[in-house]
């Protein structure tokens, strides 16, 4: 799997909400990226402040519950592939 930095996402997200024309085709270049996951960063980045400032559900809680309900729910699958890896 690959990892991600947080800094990178971050970077991703900022270039694609400061709406600066060429920002997201810069980006995409200094980053390694196509310009389609540059934005699909910024909508993960977006989403997970919102949902933090809302008081959504957590990588702990979905962790939690993974790990009491994960085993029940998918048996043959390792610990690893059910569960969701955070942004770094």
């Amino acid at each position: 799997m690959l990892h991600v930095t947080v800094a990178t996402w971050i970077g991703n997200a900022a270039a694609v909400v400061s709406g600066t024309w060429g920002a997201v085709t810069r980006r995409a270049q200094q980053s390694g990226f196509s310009r389609t996951t540059v934005y699909t960063h910024a909508q993960r980045v977006v989403q997970a402040i919102a949902s933090e400032q809302a008081g959504g559900i957590s990588y702990a809680s979905v962790n939690s519950f993974l790990d009491t309900f994960g085993p029940k729910i998918r048996p043959h699958q390792p610990r690893h592939t059910v569960a969701h890896t955070p942004p770094e």
